[in-house]
């Protein structure tokens, strides 16, 4: 007879039926949502600790009525056929899962009815699966600028701001050390906002902010230009404001139509602090 610990069933079961979950939503296209992947997986939790102490309760049709219930918690409200098309992806999902941890569990000496209550080590792998799903689902909602849509930049640089106007250009292929885009902005734009004395500390060694030589490829043949990275960036369109670190690389001939800066689409958005948000609107309107 084998010592059943209620709280590691839990564990385990959370922790597969979350990255399930997870995945389930991923591919029935509706929004993968953390809480509802949670709530399914502690559906599932509860169902197998249940289950542990009801063996009848392990039975198929009681199975696949609790993976119902998960899958409801996870995915519903949507309409029938998309719920059932989901929940088939989920099972699947569960399916491949399952079998790789059932597999597992005979290759390193556990039996079917005792499962991988005394093999840790596959426990911390089932485990580290759930956390590398939550991680890859929150790289796949990294935000970038999209090509054809304006956006409005302010940039903070040694107690003065830098504001511009401009969209995403393709061709920006320029990057900095850690290959994240940047953003070029025309020389004069960047030189009628900042004061002079910022903009010669710039071009001097004696920067205030960090500074970059970047290379670049064109047509008429290759460059230098100079790049710096301002204290902190917003970065707004109709559909939102968001937070960028990125560098401010000075060039020239990019004014056009009421633009000045050429965003590269590589460039990692995130939440702004509402706060600076006011503050920058409120000294451009000024």
């Amino acid at each position: 007879m084998h010592k059943i610990y209620i709280e590691l069933v839990l564990l385990d079961n959370f922790a597969l039926d979350f990255a399930i979950m997870l995945f389930g939503l991923r591919m029935s296209g509706k929004r993968a949502s953390f809480p509802r992947a949670a709530a399914g997986g502690a559906v599932g939790a509860v169902y197998a600790a249940a289950a542990a102490a009801l063996p009848l309760l392990t039975l198929l049709p009681f199975k696949l009525a609790a993976f119902l219930a998960m899958c409801a918690a996870a995915m519903l409200p949507m309409r029938p056929s998309a719920f059932f098309a989901g929940t088939g992806r989920a099972f699947a999902i569960a399916l491949l899962f399952g079998g790789a941890v059932l597999g597992a569990t005979f290759l390193f000496g556990g039996s079917l009815g005792s499962g991988y209550v005394n093999l840790p080590g596959i426990r911390y792998a089932v485990i580290g699966m759930a956390i590398a799903a939550f991680c890859l689902e929150l790289l796949m909602r990294r935000r970038y600028p999209s090509p054809g849509r304006s956006y409005r930049i302010y940039a903070d640089v040694a107690g003065e701001r830098l504001c511009l106007r401009g969209f995403v250009d393709t061709g920006n292929g320029l990057k900095d050390f850690a290959g994240n885009g940047a953003i070029v902005a025309d020389r004069r734009a960047v030189e009628g906002s900042l004061s002079d004395g910022l903009v010669a500390r710039i071009k001097s060694d004696d920067a205030p902010v960090p500074v970059h030589t970047f290379l670049y490829r064109a047509v008429g043949g290759n460059g230098e230009l100079v790049g710096f990275l301002p204290d902190s960036v917003t970065i707004a369109a109709d559909s939102g404001k968001y937070a960028a670190k990125c560098y401010i690389v000075i060039g020239d001939g990019i004014s056009k139509e009421g633009m000045n800066a050429l965003l590269s689409p590589d460039i990692v958005l995130h939440g702004a602090d509402r706060r600076k948000w006011k503050e920058n609107v409120f000294k451009e309107k000024k």
